[in-house]
């Protein structure tokens, strides 16, 4: 396992989380904000992201992902979805 700080283009494991983030990233522009069904979607597809990421004991840190706000919306969706 590598240091968290740790950034190697050519270790397979970066290359698959950062195609990973780069999908969420592209998603979550596409998300409408104002539509909890959309958010429920995409917490669809976040969960077993994020489930992968856990197994592996390591989790992007989704502040460089989604702003403060995006965050607490998806967090207070996924307690009442």
């Amino acid at each position: 396992m590598y240091p968290l700080n740790y950034h190697n283009d050519d270790n397979p494991e970066h290359v698959d989380n950062k195609e990973k983030i780069d999908t969420l990233k592209s998603i979550r522009e596409k998300i409408n904000w104002a539509i909890k069904e959309d958010r429920y979607h995409f917490l669809d597809i976040l969960y077993p992201v994020l489930m992968e990421y856990a197994r592996k004991g390591r989790f992007p840190d989704l502040r460089d992902i989604f702003p403060p706000e995006e965050i607490e919306c998806l967090l207070a969706d996924s307690i009442n979805y």
